[in-house]
């Protein structure tokens, strides 16, 4: 391991190996290493809900993707952008699946991502270590009555929400 060199641009000519002839240069492919920005949200079509987990902001729920949820590059909030070559701390960009297309209300990290659709309640479990990438999604029903406004409360290790149309009061455990 050391230091190699330095270049403004994209390509590196190594001049320090004298035992290979010519100039050996290593060209790098912008779009596999570095991240692009990307914004996902154009105007008018911003997200409905968001949270905070493993290093991520997570968005939800917007006009014109009402099932979609984004997860941030990690450790970088306001980063969008995919590489060519996926690896697990890019973005996260998948519309949730279910029966019926029913919006999202809400995110709530509690251990796990908890997802409020006004249709039902589910978590993202992530890998078998409960890491979410973007190959490792594995989204899981707990309840199917749906959520609606206000946000759902956390009280000790139950969640309540409101149910959808606003009749009940319902109650998630989680752990």
């Amino acid at each position: 391991w050391g230091f190699l060199g330095s270049t403004r641009g994209v390509t590196f000519a190594d001049e320090g190996d004298q035992s290979v002839s010519g100039t050996n240069a290593a060209i790098v492919d912008e779009e596999s290493v570095f991240h692009q920005y990307v914004n996902p949200f154009v105007a008018g079509n911003w997200p409905r809900c968001s949270g905070y987990h493993q290093q991520r902001q997570w968005f939800g729920g917007t006009d014109d993707n009402p099932l979609r949820l984004w997860g941030s590059v990690i450790g970088d909030f306001r980063l969008f952008s995919k590489r060519a070559f996926i690896t697990d701390d890019d973005r996260i960009l998948f519309d949730v699946a279910a029966e019926e297309a029913n919006e999202l209300q809400d995110i709530r990290p509690l251990g796990q991502i908890l997802l409020f659709t006004t249709g039902g309640v589910a978590t993202l479990k992530g890998n078998g270590d409960g890491v979410v990438t973007p190959t490792a999604i594995n989204l899981e029903w707990l309840a199917s009555e749906g959520a609606a406004m206000p946000r759902p409360e956390a009280v000790d290790d139950v969640l309540l929400y409101v149910q959808a149309r606003g009749s009940l009061v319902r109650e998630t455990r989680f752990d």
